[in-house]
């Protein structure tokens, strides 16, 4: 229970933050999705000067994450300093000096606290079982998805709600890849781990010794000192 309550908060926050969601009964664009042996990613940048990308990402065993699809894809994400979990950057974008037309003016994207209220990154998926984009109210550390099931990021601007992803993903050239085109990322960080804990274990090690010699060096100046003024002393 304890590890899920940071969870359960997460999603009672983003609940009471975000705008409500427009959504639609049904979403044109999915009849023009094309199909997919596995769990397809699409990506709108809105606003934002970078086409569109649609991804379908096969050879999948189980459920995993939406951060698990998008790197199974290819595309990378980046959060913000404070909260790394907000999807703040997607490819890059938006960049730190981008200027982004919103709400009637520019805005540039830190992304060093949550993004902002007129420019964000939404998260929409839709289940093999449903025939709609559902705006999704947990991040993509949580949320799961599974054969046939559709995750999109879409890029919101403005002070209106945003709905559902537009047609932008209509008609695109699909990439599909194998998630053995990108294996798990553990090796760098384990191999960096263990350095760490065995340089560690060095240094504390040689410390011991140190302090264990400096002891050893007193008590026998203490001792010599005290053989040297005892009277009657053999020596």
């Amino acid at each position: 229970m304890k590890a899920l309550l940071p969870t359960v908060a997460w999603g009672i926050v983003v609940a009471l933050v975000l705008p409500p969601v427009a959504h639609n009964n049904h979403d044109p664009e999915l009849d023009i999705l094309p199909s997919c042996p596995g769990i397809t990613l699409g990506v709108d940048y809105g606003v934002l000067d970078h086409n569109a990308e649609l991804v379908c990402v096969t050879g999948l065993t189980q459920t995993i994450t939406g951060r698990e699809l998008a790197r199974h894809a290819g595309i990378t994400l980046e959060g913000t300093a404070r909260i790394p979990a907000f999807v703040c950057r997607v490819q890059g974008r938006p960049t730190a000096t981008e200027r982004i037309p919103a709400a009637g003016h520019h805005i540039t994207e830190a992304c060093v606290h949550t993004p902002q209220a007129t420019a964000y990154w939404t998260l929409w998926v839709k289940e093999n079982t449903t025939t709609s984009f559902e705006y999704a109210h947990y991040g993509v550390d949580t949320i799961r998805l599974t054969h046939g099931d559709v995750l999109v990021l879409s890029y919101h601007t403005g002070d209106t709600p945003p709905t559902t992803p537009d047609t932008a993903l209509a008609d695109l050239q699909v990439r599909t890849v194998s998630v053995n085109d990108h294996p798990p990322d553990n090796t760098p960080a384990e191999t960096i781990t263990t350095t760490s804990v065995t340089n560690n274990r060095a240094v504390i090690i040689t410390c011991c010794i140190i302090a264990a010699a400096v002891v050893l060096v007193i008590i026998r100046r203490r001792a010599q000192r005290t053989t040297r003024h005892t009277p009657g002393t053999p020596l």
